[in-house]
């Protein structure tokens, strides 16, 4: 059920397992591979927003699961907005400026871009909305203790996440082969399959609102340096970073990458 997934993408992936569509490894210091360029204007989301970093977490929920080898200092940074695309402008005051509460951990800058005229899709506030809700949560990545996500409007940001059509993401995201049904990472962009945002997965018994932590969660954790990853038993919670958008393999359905 799953061979049109298997196209391999063409960097060298971290972890040595099945590659598919949501497993963009791109070279940030080299640009390599990065997909074409962008062709889509978007309303950036407004205002600015520090997720403090958490206190370390109780565990990873698959102890297994290491980071690969990421130099942050040779990541290229996203340009300008996406054409096509839309973003709240910096001055509309949706939001309030949260307190930094670790000044030492890896700051990544971020900024929401959703597709003009996306059927059905969510509002630039909406999405941004649930967005920082998932990156400020206690279960996740910032519960490491190491990293802190910042909101930013029109500043040139570090990763852009992006809601698209099914169409633009698999443009956005080749050479990766999304079949008009999966999300990615590509470069300094996470790609999200508007599609999913709405209605989720068949196999997903969870709920909209984990499902949609999963889909955040899981492609954010590419561009922090995380491979695949997969449970150990069935009747286990999933890790974050197993393909949960393809099939559960008998593990319970998981939106965090800590418990």
């Amino acid at each position: 059920m799953t061979e049109w997934l298997r196209r391999r993408a063409m960097s060298r992936p971290c972890w040595k397992s099945r590659q598919t569509a949501t497993d963009a490894q791109v070279n940030l210091g080299t640009g390599k591979q990065s997909g074409p360029p962008l062709a889509a204007a978007v309303l950036s989301a407004a205002g600015l927003l520090l997720l403090a970093g958490l206190a370390a977490a109780q565990g990873w929920r698959n102890l297994a699961l290491q980071p690969c080898p990421f130099d942050y200092s040779a990541q290229t940074c996203a340009s300008d907005v996406t054409p096509g695309f839309e973003f709240i402008p910096v001055d509309a005051g949706v939001l309030l400026t949260g307190e930094r509460l670790d000044p030492d951990a890896v700051l990544h800058t971020f900024r929401v871009e959703v597709e003009i005229g996306i059927f059905g899709g969510p509002s630039v506030a909406d999405a941004l909305s649930t967005i920082e809700a998932v990156l400020g949560h206690p279960r996740g990545w910032t519960a490491r203790g190491d990293l802190t996500f910042q909101h930013v409007g029109s500043a040139p940001p570090d990763l852009s996440i992006l809601l698209a059509s099914p169409e633009t993401v698999d443009r956005l995201c080749a050479p990766l082969d999304t079949q008009g049904y999966l999300s990615c990472r590509n470069g300094p962009r996470v790609v999200l399959n508007v599609e999913r945002w709405k209605a989720g997965v068949p196999h997903w018994d969870a709920g909209l609102e984990e499902y949609r932590a999963y889909l955040i969660n899981h492609e954010v954790g590419h561009f922090l340096g995380f491979g695949h990853a997969f449970c150990a038993k069935a009747g286990a919670s999933a890790p974050v970073m197993q393909q949960q958008s393809v099939a559960l393999d008998g593990c319970l359905p998981n939106g965090w990458p800590f418990r």
